[in-house]
């Protein structure tokens, strides 16, 4: 393409074509097309005429006098104004009619017209039009190539008359082909441009990978060229206009230039930064120079005077070429990579070029530059450019290797610096590591000061909480209540020691829980709030809700206890609700929408800062004397969010508060709960002696089943469990079996609910008592039954022993007390080694470790019960003073062994 350019630069540059000898040319010899059976070359065989008015007819043609013998010169016009007319005359000497095409190049000719001449050789009919201004449908062949079908029958002579007009540049040729013949060439050329065409979209795919690869401009740029060289390739040789815009017209006319144009512009570019010219400032002035001309031409080409902006860009193209040629050398003798590499792929593209002068000057035939010539232009074009692709692949590789090789040498640099500072300052090193650990140490003991610290106080709290639940006295629910607030705040301590030592203490854990049993402590610790400021505090559950929902219970604790404490902080003698609701959800079996609605009557929050009271460290009331620091909500709506729930806030001032969380969870079966029963050190279960007693158990879970038989038959009870209602029912009403003293069943199972074992109950064996032990609340069916005792799930087995013993009027074990006139000394002590645990445990106030020390002292032991039972008493009765004087004062038994 680049030689091809130059060629019509340098044939404008020669000059006006200078006529034969004017004067009467007779007309040329006929050319018979009978033996023709492939192709034949018109050259000598023609006459040809020099219109420059572009105005004249065929029959003021023929009148003319000027008419030339025509030459491989004289067809070669370049860009001219004139129309030119070729003359000649075809005869049929065979013995069967003949057709055979008239073929005309090259493919861009504007405005082609072929005419008859009558025997006089006076007037012609103009029969065929043809041309790239014209839609190719109007041809007489539908070809990319212009062709003219001629038919002669046996001895028939025709003479014809051709016309070509055209803004582009004429490079005329002729040829006579027979049809087969030509469809044949005009296949395999087809099939030759496809390829390299082909070859080139392939290589500007592989440049586009690399450009996105390597990020580099310089293969972004070699695909710009190389799409622009297949426009123009496309353009050149007629495709564009047989695929692509079969309609004709004038950007049929001017995409040859302005693709090229395009090309050139690309390609200069390319070599710029490829070959590094942009650090030489004179040839950095030069390319850009050309870009920018040739940047102009494409513009002046698509919508100026096409004849002269064609002409200027050929002529342009010539210039180029030397400047590309001189950069080369220059490059060579500068010693620049890939100078040399590119000059030699430049070689065939320049070969080119000198034969398509030879063609010029006559030397060769017009036919090579008709077909072999663009083939040749576009193969030498792909090495180019498979040249630039390896260039710039190399250029990369290399650069990336001696970026490799710069890291290595700088990090073997590094390396002997690090050494050297290694060398000089291990003294230093070596202190500072002791500081470190040193550090560590501290804060490691610090920490386990303060997981001492905090959590011996809350296990105090917890055993003497374990310790009134197990006495069964009136207060055994405040127990509860202590027990299940400490452990609560146990855990949150565990949360700030695992933060602390770098673990994650913000995970959620989700998992099955009992929901009324949730919400029972809630509401217990919201009443103990609204008590503070004299609130009168009220829980409402609208409908049912599951009995078992699966979530992280103590992180539901806390966002509720947050919110009710924030209720109960500005609130003074009004009211505090908590509202429950439960929706099931449609759309997904076993899956609940909860709603928890905390209203009060307090202060209100202003409009204003409704926004932003979620916020850390942010109080509406910033001159609220109020303990507090701002960080309640904060962490309401940080595990809200975190448990895939909603927060609405709906707030008057002066009138309270309402604050909605609304969370979805998944409905549980009761047998996924882990723990069945509540946690409770066996030193705080009152012993109870359950000889001669019958009980009935009614429980649907397995696991509760069994824990209850096993529980009542350690303590010697007779025990008969039934898994579904409608079996115990069946029991109950049942004339057989032995007497019953207690009953304790499930409310709802298969078959029959609690409510009807109530009733089978009143019927056959009214004296018994009936415990409902249940994970829901009961309601009652008829005014005169009524459950003697209920007891909430999760199961407590120092609540149910002491609701035994208190409806069968059972001693427990732990009330017979030895005497206090019984002088301590006087009693068989443990050896040194348990009395020195046991002062240890004292010290730390580990009420529930002390109630195990005296079960293990009394197992090894069995002499020292006395004493074992008096540390019991003192240690149940929580005198922590006395037991430490207890045990400082204690000298082992002579002969006890330490």
């Amino acid at each position: 393409m680049l030689a091809l350019f130059a060629l019509f630069a340098l044939f404008t540059m020669l000059g006006p074509h200078q006529a034969l000898a004017a004067g009467k040319v007779p007309w040329p010899q006929a050319v018979d097309i009978a033996p023709i059976d492939a192709q034949r070359p018109l050259a000598t065989e023609l006459m040809l005429f020099d219109d420059p008015s572009h105005s004249l007819d065929a029959a003021a043609v023929l009148r003319q006098p000027d008419w030339q013998a025509v030459t491989p010169r004289t067809l070669s016009r370049g860009f001219t104004r004139s129309a030119v007319w070729i003359g000649g005359t075809f005869v049929n000497r065979g013995r069967q009619p003949v057709t055979r095409w008239l073929a005309l190049d090259p493919v861009r000719l504007e405005d082609v017209a072929f005419y008859v001449v009558d025997e006089a050789g006076t007037a012609a009919v103009k029969r065929y039009r043809s041309g790239i201004g014209a839609p190719l449908a109007a041809r007489p062949i539908g070809s990319a190539q212009i062709a003219f079908p001629v038919t002669l029958a046996p001895g028939e002579q025709m003479r014809y008359l051709v016309r070509v007009q055209s803004r582009s540049a004429l490079f005329l040729s002729l040829q006579i082909w027979e049809p087969g013949a030509f469809q044949d060439a005009q296949l395999r050329e087809a099939i030759v441009h496809m390829l390299l065409a082909g070859a080139m979209l392939a290589m500007a795919v592989i440049s586009a990978v690399l450009a996105v690869v390597w990020r580099d401009r310089i293969f972004v740029l070699l695909t710009a060229t190389i799409l622009a060289e297949v426009v123009y390739e496309l353009a050149f040789e007629g495709f564009l206009y047989a695929l692509f815009l079969p309609q004709g017209g004038e950007w049929v006319l001017r995409s040859p230039s302005m693709a090229g144009s395009t090309s050139v512009a690309l390609f200069s570019a390319l070599l710029l930064w490829f070959l590094g010219f942009e650090r030489v400032r004179a040839w950095r002035w030069i390319y850009l120079a050309v870009i920018a001309a040739h940047a102009g031409v494409v513009a002046w080409t698509a919508f100026g005077d096409y004849r002269t902006s064609a002409s200027i860009a050929v002529q342009g193209t010539f210039l180029c070429n030397l400047v590309w040629v001189a950069s080369f050398i220059d490059g060579i003798r500068r010693g620049i990579p890939n100078a040399r590499l590119i000059l030699l792929a430049f070689l065939p593209d320049c070969t080119t070029l000198f034969l398509r002068l030879a063609t010029v000057a006559g030397f060769i035939s017009p036919e090579w530059s008709a077909g072999t010539a663009q083939i040749w232009d576009s193969l030498g074009v792909l090495l180019l450019l498979s040249f630039v692709i390896g260039g710039r692949s190399r250029q990369l590789v290399l650069k990336q290797k001696r970026t490799q090789q710069a890291l290595l040498a700088e990090r073997e640099a590094t390396r002997e610096k690090l050494e050297q500072a290694v060398t000089t300052r291990t003294r230093e090193l070596r202190e500072a590591l002791v500081r470190a650990d040193d550090a560590v140490r501290v804060k490691t003991d610090f920490l386990a000061r303060i997981s001492h610290d905090l959590r011996t106080p809350l296990t105090s709290i917890i055993g003497f909480a374990d310790l009134i639940q197990a006495d069964g006295r009136e207060d055994a629910e405040r127990g509860r209540i202590i027990r299940r607030s400490a452990t609560h705040m146990l855990g949150m301590v565990n949360d700030l020691i695992d933060y602390a030592n770098g673990r994650d203490a913000d995970a959620l854990s989700p998992q099955p829980v009992y929901t009324y049993a949730l919400l029972d402590t809630v509401a217990q610790h919201g009443a103990a709030l609204a008590a503070r400021g004299g609130n009168a505090f009220s829980v409402e559950i609208a409908g049912n809700l599951p009995p078992v929902i699966e979530l992280d219970d103590r992180r539901m604790q806390q966002v509720l206890g947050n919110l009710l404490d924030n209720a109960a902080k500005f609130t003074e003698h009004g009211t505090i609700r908590l509202t429950v609701t439960g929706r099931a959800d449609a759309a997904a079996p076993r899956r609940w929408n909860l709603c928890f609605a905390i209203a009060d009557s307090g202060c209100g929050i202003a409009a204003a800062d409704q926004a932003r009271v979620f916020e850390p460290f942010v109080r509406a009331l910033e001159d609220d004397h109020r303990p507090g620091i701002g960080l309640g909500l904060s962490i309401v709506k940080l595990w809200t969010t975190r448990m895939g729930g909603t927060l609405h806030l709906d707030s008057v001032p002066g009138t309270g508060t309402t604050v909605v969380m609304e969370l979805l969870v998944n409905e549980m079966d009761e047998a996924a709960i882990s723990s069945l029963r509540m946690h409770e050190p066996a030193a705080a279960l009152p012993q109870i002696d359950g000889r001669g007693h019958r009980v009935l158990v009614a429980e649907d879970t397995a696991e509760i089943r069994e824990l209850l038989r096993d529980d009542l038959l350690s303590l010697d009870f007779d025990v008969e469990v039934y898994g579904d209602g409608a079996a115990a029912v069946h029991r109950l009403s049942s004339a057989d079996g032995a007497p019953l003293s207690l009953v304790v069943t499930d409310l709802l199972m298969p078959g029959a609910s609690g409510q009807a074992v109530l009733h089978a109950a009143r019927e056959r064996h009214p004296g018994v008592p009936v415990i409902m032990m249940s994970a829901v609340p009961a309601h009652q069916s008829r005014d005169d039954e009524h459950f003697d005792a209920s007891l909430q799930k999760p199961v407590s087995l120092a609540d149910l022993r002491n609701t035994i013993a208190t409806l069968l009027n059972l001693p427990r074990a732990d009330q017979l007390t030895i005497s206090t006139a019984i002088d301590v000394e006087m009693l068989k002590l443990p050896s040194k080694s348990l009395l020195d645990e046991a002062r240890m445990l004292a010290e730390l106030g580990a009420i529930s470790d002390l109630l195990d020390w005296t079960d293990k002292a009394a197992a090894l032991d069995p002499a020292c019960a006395p004493y074992v039972m008096k540390v019991r008493q003192l240690a149940k009765r929580g005198e922590l003073d006395e037991l430490q004087a207890m045990f400082s004062g204690s000298v082992p038994a002579a002969g006890v062994a330490p």
